[in-house]
């Protein structure tokens, strides 16, 4: 599965509907300090795929933006093996979509039918199995990287991870720094490992250099 594109509509730090293009290989999203909209475009790329919009929870409703006088609604586009897709989520219709991005058919409109699409496509049946596997949180990233490691060391895997194809999923990682792993957890990378994202808090400055086809994303503005 690949990501391409999401558009956040009134979903937490992310209040005006922005969208965010995604590169192949690596992509870093850059935020200078707190609520600059990291730890809320991760949280939206997981309820695209995974939240039902027609829940009436006060926990999901409570991550529309401070203010906002509709709730948030997400529009997530992605390619897998079997073709290029959008799913939309809207709280404020509580109605999802899964849609052929080349012919606009609509594939699915019921919970039921893009649940097993998404676990389809994903290899995760639900958000608690894709967060336990497929994400890696900032501070989950800073406890695999050793303590004892010098700043300058830390940036050499961001470095070799962005020159690597093969980049290894979450799961290879928690295996990796022994943690452990659900017995159905997948052991081996992806076939096709598309784009990958990283959150980062650091400044431009502390950054490792990347190679010119990856970029660099930053909360609140476009490609």
């Amino acid at each position: 599965m690949i990501l391409n594109r999401i558009r956040v509509r009134r979903f937490r730090a992310i209040d005006d509907g922005r969208i965010f293009e995604f590169s192949p290989g690596l992509n870093i999203i850059k935020g200078s300090d707190n609520e600059a909209g990291k730890s809320s475009l991760r949280m939206a790329i997981t309820k695209a795929l995974f939240q039902d919009p027609s829940t009436s929870r006060e926990d999901i409703i409570g991550l529309t933006s401070w203010g906002a006088e509709d709730p948030w609604e997400i529009e997530l586009d992605f390619e897998s093996d079997s073709g290029a897709f959008r799913l939309v989520k809207s709280l404020k219709a509580r109605t999802s979509q899964l849609v052929d991005a080349g012919s606009s058919r609509v594939i699915a409109n019921n919970k039921s039918a893009i649940a097993a699409k998404v676990a389809e496509f994903t290899g995760c049946p639900s958000e608690v199995f894709f967060e336990s596997t497929a994400c890696i949180g900032q501070e989950e990233l800073i406890r695999i990287v050793p303590r004892a490691v010098s700043p300058h060391e830390q940036q050499r895997p961001w470095a070799r991870l962005a020159r690597d194809s093969r980049l290894p999923s979450a799961a290879q990682s928690r295996q990796t720094s022994g943690q452990s792993l659900p017995s159905c957890c997948p052991r081996q990378p992806a076939r096709t490992p598309g784009a990958h994202i990283g959150i980062s808090c650091r400044s431009t400055s502390e950054l490792p250099s990347f190679e010119p086809r990856k970029q660099i994303l930053k909360p609140g503005s476009s490609r």
